[in-house]
């Protein structure tokens, strides 16, 4: 059996449901559209702040290597210079021990013997 069409009444009901429904759908397609665009651009934005303090960060960080780097030769040039006043302080106590020495062993002899 075939169906008939609906009246024309009907018809145009049936018609402005769909048109509302469709209306509608779009509407809520259009609102979740512009929420998620609201959502990228926000993420975009987060973003963009984020690779700015990373920046900052990398650069700090070059910084504090750099200074590191720095007070690392510092400290490296004061142990030498350090190691090479130990070694002078070493060298002229054996120096004045040697004086002393000779002068000890000058004393020690016999007057008419001191002056060669």
């Amino acid at each position: 059996m075939r169906r008939r069409a609906p009246p024309a009444d009907e018809h145009s009901e049936l018609s402005s449901a769909v048109l509302r429904l469709t209306t509608q759908w779009e509407l809520k397609q259009q609102r979740k559209a512009a929420a998620l665009q609201a959502t990228l651009d926000e993420a975009r934005e987060d973003a963009e702040e984020l690779r700015e303090e990373l920046e900052e960060l990398r650069q700090s960080l070059a910084a504090a290597r750099r200074e590191a780097g720095d007070a690392a030769a510092s400290a490296a040039r004061a142990d030498a210079e350090a190691a090479d006043a130990k070694r002078e302080l070493r060298d002229e106590r054996c120096r004045a021990r040697e004086r002393n020495s000779q002068l000890q062993s000058l004393l020690s002899r016999p007057l008419f013997t001191r002056f060669g």
